[in-house]
């Protein structure tokens, strides 16, 4: 049945039919930009997103950006997991870094005040409860209380960390010389 010169395909007779494989398309589209969003959080979404839309492309003509596509968008997931794999380590040890730093700082400073206030010098980590603000720059950081270990020469002392286990007097324990800031 013909109607104002369409046939119900859709194009009129002797034109060439679009071979346009739109799948395959976006599935290219998202994998280019999962690739380009390498080391955040959506390239892993993206590139997945595209493996799994070009994969679907793949069943239809041309396959030409459906194949693209599912290389690329391999290729941006690998190297987003490679990528979160060696950084996100380093991202944990900074941040136990500045932990660490900010808490022996605190401590360093509340036994030069428990000196000051008191005229001794403290004997263990309760005793500079009273001059720190915050309780919780009292703790390692792994969440575990510090022991402070006076030694021999005034004002110098050994802060001590448990470690990851929490237990002290085992290979993961930590020990810095503090002294009164």
């Amino acid at each position: 049945m013909q109607h104002s010169g369409q046939q119900w395909g859709g194009h009129a007779p002797g034109m060439p039919v679009s071979r346009t494989n739109t799948t395959g398309l976006v599935g290219f589209i998202f994998s280019i930009c999962g690739l380009a969003t390498l080391m955040c959080f959506p390239a892993v979404v993206l590139a997945i997103t595209g493996v799994v839309l070009s994969s679907i492309g793949l069943r239809r003509e041309p396959r030409g950006l459906a194949i693209a596509g599912l290389v690329l968008g391999i290729i941006g997931l690998l190297s987003s997991v490679i990528s979160l794999a060696i950084f996100l380590p380093a991202i944990e040890q900074a941040r136990y870094n500045a932990v660490q730093i900010r808490s022996v700082h605190s401590i360093e400073r509340a036994i030069g005040d428990h000196h000051r206030a008191t005229g001794n010098w403290p004997t263990s980590i309760d005793d500079l409860r009273p001059h720190v603000r915050d309780p919780n720059l009292l703790l390692d950081p792994h969440g575990n209380q510090w022991r402070l270990e006076p030694q021999s020469a005034p004002g110098e002392f050994k802060l001590i960390s448990s470690g990851r286990d929490g237990t002290f007097g085992t290979a993961d324990d930590r020990v810095l010389e503090v002294g009164e800031r």
